[in-house]
């Protein structure tokens, strides 16, 4: 077997990923990265621990968690639907009328709005949704002295208004048309990113075909890949480490972003990402540096 390292960059972080796999190339000639595919480092590592979810889920939380990581996400949110105002047990017709006010939010007052979400369910079978949210109109947050809670009785579960305390954000166009809203402001954007890849449950593998796991905005930034090289020994130390792989977060300055004991053994970007059809990569060269290509060999 052949293993092969991969970096990928995130935009909002100073650091990069480093992936060094243990096998073989998944796919292709020389195992180029399918056109719409996340790095699939996280991925492999979440098959060889925790509840073992489905490939299709693992591919959920990376993606959440990528998208996250590479975009100024300023709240985390959770949006509880009123019944008098909709049925909360119906997700489909939750999830339209909450992706719809987002939709007419940002055309109508803030361009900038950014959202991604995730459904959870009650135990009763009831929807409701978490989330990280950004972009605002100024004012349109505010900080109200009660907030609705989901207590714990004896009896079962209800929402009662209780002291803010931990001063949780309303926003009230969404809680006048649709129900319940709290949000707090992201003070660790990567540990954020970990909890709300995590609503990404069993659960969410029983959805009806056509029902997504997690709702986004468009056009939001994902990680890039700038290195790929085949036969390089794992010269970092990982935060962490299984059976497929091994990975690090590690400063963009380090080594110069690619590594410097890169030499002939890299592989040409331009590798096919199929049995067929090549991907161009001439913006991926583009964007590296002088300094860069000459750590890979390019001539």
């Amino acid at each position: 077997m052949v293993s092969y390292y991969r970096i990928w960059r995130y935009r909002c972080r100073s650091s990069c990923k480093h992936i060094y796999f243990k096998g073989r190339r998944p796919f292709g000639r020389l195992g180029g990265r399918k056109k719409g595919e996340e790095p699939d480092g996280a991925s492999s590592c979440e098959r060889s621990f925790a509840g073992r979810l489905p490939e299709n889920l693992c591919r959920a939380r990376t993606t959440v968690r990528n998208l996250i990581l590479c975009n100024p996400f300023q709240y985390f949110c959770t949006f509880t639907f009123d019944p008098a105002k909709i049925d909360r047990m119906n997700l489909e017709g939750c999830m339209k009328r909450l992706t719809k006010l987002f939709m007419h939010y940002r055309e109508r007052y803030a361009p900038s709005f950014r959202y991604i979400v995730i459904p959870e369910f009650h135990k009763d079978g009831a929807v409701h949704f978490h989330g990280m949210l950004s972009g605002f109109r100024s004012g349109d947050l505010v900080v109200p002295d009660k907030i609705y809670k989901r207590i714990r009785r004896a009896g079962g579960e209800k929402l009662e208004l209780v002291p803010n305390t931990r001063r949780y954000v309303d926003w009230p166009y969404y809680s006048q048309k649709l129900g319940f809203f709290s949000c707090s402001a992201v003070r660790d954007q990567e540990a954020c990113a970990i909890y709300v890849s995590k609503y990404i449950t069993k659960d969410l593998a029983q959805l009806p075909k056509g029902i997504k796991s997690y709702y986004c905005s468009k056009g939001l930034e994902r990680p890039e890949l700038v290195f790929d090289c085949d036969d390089v020994p794992c010269a970092f130390r990982p935060v962490l480490e299984t059976k497929y792989c091994a990975l690090a977060y590690l400063p963009e300055s380090w080594g110069g972003l690619v590594p410097s004991w890169v030499g002939e053994c890299c592989s040409d970007l331009s590798d096919p990402i199929g049995p067929e059809e090549p991907e161009d990569a001439t913006g991926l060269w583009g964007r590296m540096t002088g300094k860069q290509l000459m750590l890979m060999g390019a001539r």
